[in-house]
């Protein structure tokens, strides 16, 4: 399977996680957001995007890896060979979910560009200093 489908599904995978935790949160602790016409929506979205950035950097730097990867057999590492950080990890998923939830479309469009050129770097890879690749399949001896 390609990297490529790969990362879009194991994207979908965290992404279903993120939003179980994130209708969890929001109906536990409600965050009343004031903006009349998106009221509802905002929260909503508002909730998500702080569970997957959470997500994403307490699952990546502790584990290199989040169950969506993990399931994909895809894995994330650093490009220069360097512990991944907490801060490397915040980073890479700020600029990723801000892709997501802010950019929608034209934030997609710009990764999967990036990646049909250089499948192992997306923009928020680029900006983090991170590379994602395949899990090589282990050998029983």
């Amino acid at each position: 399977m390609n990297l490529l489908v790969r990362r879009v599904l194991a994207e979908a995978v965290d992404l279903a996680v993120c939003y179980i935790i994130a209708l969890i949160l929001q109906t536990a602790a409600p965050l009343h957001v004031s903006i009349p016409l998106f009221a509802d929506w905002f929260d909503q979205a508002l909730w998500m995007f702080l569970v997957a950035v959470l997500y994403d950097t307490v699952l990546l730097s502790v584990f290199t890896d989040t169950p969506g990867k993990k399931y994909m057999r895809i894995h994330v590492e650093t490009a220069d060979g360097y512990d991944f950080s907490m801060s490397r990890s915040l980073l890479r998923a700020l600029i990723k979910n801000a892709e997501l939830f802010f950019l929608y479309g034209l934030g997609a469009a710009l990764s999967v560009y990036r990646m049909t050129r250089d499948l192992h770097s997306s923009l928020h890879d680029y900006a983090a200093g991170t590379v994602v690749w395949k899990n090589k399949k282990k050998k029983n001896i």
